[in-house]
């Protein structure tokens, strides 16, 4: 009976661990998400916009801050209902395994919030490029442009960054499909050691 209990405990554990690993996961993006939604609506609603900007800069500007609100408002929705979900699921009973729960109700949701959030972020970095036109239209010409420009390449410089290495780099590993655990895998063993050429016994799996 103790042994029982001991292995009851355990995998109750480590049900509580992957319950908790991806209340992580859900809480990281929901809340970037909502700060990322926040900066976009502040921006569209305290900027003094001029009233002779020209149309089509107007409502690329509009466009894209519309777009990256949306985005992150999606993506931190689905990642809360999901939380709420994940916060609900009975550790004790696991009935369904919280393995088939996480595959079958959230996984799919899962990508498609951390999709919405990575597509936000270039965009509101595409809003970033476009204020110091707008914020510096009513200086003169050439402070205009040169502190326009200084926003503009610092937008463009953090864009290029996280086309180039954050984005790729942790894409796959991030949207990766969790493997279903075996819970007959046995540990690696060794089964027998060998002589090197150096002398030293090196162990055979």
């Amino acid at each position: 009976i103790a042994i029982s209990n001991i292995f009851r405990i355990m995998s109750y554990n480590m049900i509580k661990l992957s319950v908790q690993e991806k209340v992580q996961c859900l809480k990281a993006i929901s809340h970037l998400s909502a700060l990322i939604a926040g900066f976009a609506m502040v921006v569209m609603v305290e900027i003094q916009v001029p009233p002779d900007l020209h149309v089509i800069q107007l409502s690329l500007f509009g466009a894209t801050s519309a777009g990256v609100i949306a985005l992150m408002l999606i993506a931190m929705l689905n990642c809360t209902m999901m939380l709420l979900a994940i916060l609900k699921y009975d550790c004790t009973q696991r009935n369904p395994p919280f393995e088939q729960f996480w595959r079958v109700r959230c996984e799919e949701d899962w990508q498609l919030s951390y999709r919405y959030f990575t597509t936000g972020v270039p965009l509101f970095l595409f809003v970033l490029a476009q204020l110091g036109w707008i914020v510096f239209f009513r200086n003169d010409r050439i402070p205009r442009d040169v502190a326009a420009s200084i926003v503009t390449v610092v937008a463009i410089g953090t864009a290029c960054t996280w086309f180039l290495h954050i984005h790729p780099k942790w894409q796959v590993w991030n949207m990766k499909p969790q493997a279903p655990s075996s819970p007959t895998a046995n540990p690696v063993r060794f089964s027998s050691t060998r002589q090197s050429s150096n002398g030293s016994r090196n162990p055979v799996l």
